[in-house]
């Protein structure tokens, strides 16, 4: 676990990349909890497996959270979770991935999820007051047609940021 840092003005906020740990199953099972990343390239760059993004602040970043991939080394990120964070200020894509992760079904080994977080640049409304949009929020790619969604995006920053 990962949690309560102020991650600033880096290029890489935080990075990591599987050689560090040795084969892709020891890049695993990381929890990143109401953790800042502010004023970096990249807030987060991901090759880790099996890991969650909660209740984090992306502030005034270029990329929110950078998931390349590299096939061709054998990484994937299967099952990995950003739950509940608030994406701000960012000019380009919050989020990118280069192979076909998105709305893949939910018993699929490569599925990324995203739920319940609030993007700056989300323009649907909230008829039924439930504090979500009614619409997903289409998070960007690096590919048009591999787009993923937030099905349920925050309307307002949480009261913790």
């Amino acid at each position: 676990i990962i949690e309560r840092n102020d991650i600033v003005n880096n290029y890489f906020g935080f990075m990591n990349h599987p050689s560090f740990y040795g084969p892709p199953s020891a890049a695993s099972n990381f929890s990143f909890i109401d953790n800042l990343f502010s004023n970096n390239c990249a807030g987060f760059q991901s090759f880790l497996q099996h890991s969650e993004w909660l209740e984090n602040v992306f502030d005034d970043n270029r990329y929110g959270i950078y998931f390349p991939s590299a096939p061709t080394e054998g990484y994937a990120l299967p099952n990995s979770e950003v739950f509940d964070n608030t994406f701000i200020n960012h000019p380009r894509a919050h989020v990118l991935e280069y192979i076909e992760y998105w709305n893949l079904p939910e018993d699929d080994p490569y599925l990324i999820s995203y739920d319940r977080n609030y993007w700056d640049d989300y323009t649907g409304e909230d008829q039924d007051g439930d504090g979500f949009g009614d619409t997903p929020y289409w998070v960007d790619t690096s590919d048009e047609s591999e787009r993923g969604f937030d099905p349920n995006p925050r309307m307002t920053i949480p009261e913790n940021v």
